[in-house]
C-alpha cells in the first residue's frame, strides 16, 4: 500500500510549516518502510516566495523522487512570474484548483489545507 497526500498551500506566510510537515511525514513513512507519494500544490500568494534563497534550498534539499511540487500556472500569471530557471524543482500545471481536484477524485489523494 502506498501512502498518497496532497499538501496545499496558497499563503506566502505558511512555508515553515509546509516544510516541517513535509520533513515530518517523510521521516514517518520512511521510520515505518511505508511506500508514499506527496505532492505539494503551490497557487496564490505563496507562488511569490518560490524565488526566494531559502525557499528554493528547502525544496532542493527535501526533493525526492515521491515527493513533487506543483506550481499553478495562472497564480505564475497573475504575478508576472517566471520560474523557467528551476523547472528542475518545479513542475508547473496549468490550474491548481483542477489538479487538486484530479490528484483526490482520479488518484485518490489525501488532502492537507495549510
Amino acid at each position: 500500500m502506498t501512502y498518497k497526500l496532497l499538501i496545499h498551500i496558497n499563503e506566502d506566510t505558511k512555508w515553515n510549516m509546509l516544510f516541517s510537515n513535509v520533513i515530518n511525514f517523510k521521516l514517518d513513512m520512511d521510520s515505518k518502510s511505508i511506500d508514499f507519494d506527496l505532492v505539494i500544490v503551490i497557487n496564490g500568494a505563496a507562488v511569490s516566495s518560490l524565488l526566494n534563497e531559502a525557499v528554493l534550498s528547502n525544496i532542493t534539499n527535501s526533493k525526492a523522487s515521491n515527493i513533487t511540487y506543483k506550481v499553478c500556472n495562472n497564480s505564475l500569471k497573475g504575478r508576472n512570474m517566471d520560474i523557467s530557471n528551476h523547472l528542475d524543482l518545479y513542475e508547473i500545471v496549468e490550474t491548481s484548483v483542477v489538479e487538486i481536484a484530479e490528484r483526490q477524485l482520479l488518484d485518490n489523494f489525501a488532502y492537507l489545507k495549510l
